[in-house]
Protein backbone atom coordinates (compact mmCIF):
# COMPACT_ATOMS: atom_id res chain seq x y z
CA UNK A 1 0.00 0.00 0.00
CA UNK A 2 1.39 3.14 -1.22
CA UNK A 3 -0.69 6.49 1.00
CA UNK A 4 -0.73 10.43 0.48
CA UNK A 5 -2.82 12.56 2.23
CA UNK A 6 -5.26 12.26 0.07
CA UNK A 7 -4.83 9.20 -1.71
CA UNK A 8 -3.87 5.79 -1.09
CA UNK A 9 -2.84 2.85 -3.91
CA UNK A 10 -3.05 -0.86 -2.86
CA UNK A 11 -1.40 -3.54 -4.91
CA UNK A 12 -2.37 -7.32 -4.83
CA UNK A 13 -0.52 -9.74 -6.41
CA UNK A 14 -0.46 -13.71 -7.17
CA UNK A 15 1.88 -15.64 -5.57
CA UNK A 16 4.09 -15.54 -8.51
CA UNK A 17 4.87 -11.81 -8.00
CA UNK A 18 7.03 -11.54 -5.45
CA UNK A 19 9.43 -8.52 -5.83
CA UNK A 20 8.49 -4.81 -6.85
CA UNK A 21 10.98 -2.48 -7.99
CA UNK A 22 10.30 1.40 -6.68
CA UNK A 23 12.31 4.38 -8.52
CA UNK A 24 11.58 8.05 -7.00
CA UNK A 25 12.41 10.49 -8.94
CA UNK A 26 11.65 14.23 -7.57
CA UNK A 27 8.28 14.81 -7.82
CA UNK A 28 6.84 11.09 -8.84
CA UNK A 29 6.85 7.40 -7.77
CA UNK A 30 7.67 4.17 -10.49
CA UNK A 31 6.57 1.11 -8.93
CA UNK A 32 6.78 -2.14 -11.16
CA UNK A 33 5.71 -5.85 -9.48
CA UNK A 34 7.96 -8.52 -10.85
CA UNK A 35 8.29 -12.20 -10.31
CA UNK A 36 12.16 -11.93 -9.17
CA UNK A 37 14.58 -9.59 -7.48
CA UNK A 38 16.92 -7.91 -10.33
CA UNK A 39 19.71 -9.48 -11.42
CA UNK A 40 18.21 -12.81 -10.54
CA UNK A 41 20.06 -14.76 -12.58
CA UNK A 42 23.52 -13.81 -11.52
CA UNK A 43 22.81 -13.33 -8.32
CA UNK A 44 21.54 -17.45 -7.90
CA UNK A 45 25.28 -18.30 -9.49
CA UNK A 46 26.72 -16.28 -6.52
CA UNK A 47 25.01 -19.05 -4.28
CA UNK A 48 22.47 -16.29 -2.80
CA UNK A 49 19.12 -17.73 -2.33
CA UNK A 50 15.41 -16.87 -3.10
CA UNK A 51 15.97 -14.68 -6.06
CA UNK A 52 13.00 -15.80 -7.95
CA UNK A 53 14.26 -17.11 -10.41
CA UNK A 54 12.43 -19.54 -13.12
CA UNK A 55 12.59 -21.23 -15.88
CA UNK A 56 9.60 -20.48 -18.41
CA UNK A 57 9.00 -22.19 -21.67
CA UNK A 58 5.32 -23.67 -23.46
CA UNK A 59 5.64 -26.52 -21.24
CA UNK A 60 5.99 -24.40 -18.53
CA UNK A 61 4.36 -20.74 -18.98
CA UNK A 62 4.42 -18.05 -16.17
CA UNK A 63 0.87 -16.93 -15.08
CA UNK A 64 1.09 -13.39 -13.11
CA UNK A 65 -1.51 -11.28 -11.88
CA UNK A 66 -1.31 -7.76 -10.26
CA UNK A 67 -4.69 -5.64 -9.14
CA UNK A 68 -4.39 -1.92 -8.54
CA UNK A 69 -6.75 -0.24 -6.46
CA UNK A 70 -6.93 3.57 -5.87
CA UNK A 71 -8.80 4.90 -3.29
Amino acid sequence: VLRWPDLSLRMKSSETVTNAMVYTPEDSICVEPQTSTVNAFQLERRGIANTGTLIVDAGQPLTAETTWSWS
